[in-house]
C-alpha cells in the first residue's frame, strides 16, 4: 500500500547506520541468484520496476536537508526512479568475482534513490542476478522480500503484499518502549 505521505522520517535505525557506514566501509546488502538459463533484460527490467512500486523504502531517497534539521526524512517518489541494471559479461569466476567485489564495495547513495544497485551477469553456468542494496533504506528480510516481488512479477504470478501503515511500523521507539509483547 503506498504511503498516506510522500515524506517520511528517518527512525532511529536508519539513522544509526546513516552515521555509521562511509565510502570507504559502505553498509549494504547482498544478495545473488545463481540462475541456469538467461534472463531476458527488458522483462526483467520491467519486474524491477513492478517491484519498487510495492516497496516504497526501496525507490526512497533521502530528502535534501539543511544544518538546522532536527532529523532525517525520506521522500517517497510515487513513481520509482529507474533502477540501473547493468549488463556484464564474465567469462570465469574471476571475472565475475571483480564484478561482484566492485559492486558491492561501491557506497548506494541514499540521496538519489532507488536504494540499490542491480547487475546481471552473464557467465557461462548461467546468468547471475547481483543486487546491492543500501543498509540505511532496508534490512534482511526486506531485501528478500524485494527479491521475491522481482521473482514473481518475472514469472507473471500475483504478489501479495499485506497493507501496512508504513509509518506506524517503522515507528520503533514506540513500539520498543511499550511493555504490551503483543504490540511489540
Amino acid at each position: 500500500m503506498p504511503p498516506k505521505k510522500t515524506r517520511l522520517p528517518f527512525n532511529v535505525v536508519d539513522e544509526a547506520i546513516f552515521h555509521l557506514e562511509s565510502i570507504d566501509e559502505p553498509w549494504s546488502i547482498h544478495l545473488e541468484v545463481h540462475l541456469g538459463g538467461r534472463l531476458d533484460t527488458g522483462r526483467l527490467q520491467e519486474s524491477l520496476q513492478k517491484a519498487l512500486l510495492l516497496h516504497p523504502l526501496a525507490r526512497a531517497r533521502r530528502a535534501a536537508s539543511r544544518s538546522t534539521d532536527m532529523l532525517y526524512v525520506w521522500e517517497i517518489p510515487r513513481v520509482p526512479p529507474v533502477v540501473p541494471l547493468r549488463l556484464r559479461t564474465c567469462a570465469d569466476e574471476a571475472a565475475l568475482s571483480a564484478v561482484r567485489d566492485r559492486l558491492l564495495g561501491t557506497r548506494v547513495p541514499v540521496d538519489k534513490g532507488p536504494s540499490l544497485s542491480v547487475i546481471l551477469a552473464r557467465c557461462p553456468d548461467g546468468d547471475r542476478l547481483i543486487f546491492n542494496i543500501c543498509h540505511v533504506a532496508g534490512d534482511g528480510m526486506g531485501s528478500l522480500r524485494l527479491l521475491r516481488s522481482v521473482a514473481r512479477a518475472y514469472a507473471g504470478k500475483p504478489d501479495p503484499v499485506p497493507r501496512i501503515d508504513l509509518e506506524e511500523v517503522r515507528n520503533l521507539a514506540e513500539r520498543l518502549s511499550t511493555q504490551s509483547v503483543r504490540v511489540r
